[in-house]
């Protein structure tokens, strides 16, 4: 499939390429993950398409953002993730505080990969969930 290019004319050079790739078996040929109708009338559900999104590899230079508590989320973690076997986010005392500067490297891009966690701009999540 092609990647998709989206381009920030607000901040600049901030740009984000995203490859989806459809996963094998997800339309037609995997489980069917459609609900049987219980009523009469009832619509049948559209079965669910997952997809894999890589980071760009072409995007080489630090984001110019920071966690400011990120020594507490970590706690004594080596990496911002959820817990072993799980999925979601650990329970923390706070929420994360991110700080967005210039200073501290380019502009974010709209799907930006950071520990183990992806963060979404308000326009990228509009675009996702009308897909």
């Amino acid at each position: 499939m092609p990647g998709i290019t989206f381009t920030d004319q607000g901040m600049g050079e901030a740009k984000v390429h995203v490859e989806v790739h459809q996963i094998a078996g997800s339309s037609g040929g995997g489980p069917d993950m459609t609900s049987t109708p219980t009523e009469k009338g009832a619509r049948k559900a559209n079965a669910r398409k997952f997809y894999i999104m890589d980071p760009d590899p072409r995007v080489r230079s630090v984001g110019g953002f920071e966690i400011e508590n990120l020594r507490l989320l970590l706690d004594g973690r080596r990496v911002l993730g959820p817990p072993p076997s799980q999925r979601g986010f650990a329970n923390s005392p706070e929420p994360p505080r991110l700080l967005i500067d210039r200073a501290l490297g380019r502009a974010p891009l709209d799907l930006e990969q950071y520990h183990q966690y992806w963060l979404v701009s308000d326009r990228m999540k509009n675009i996702l969930a009308g897909c």
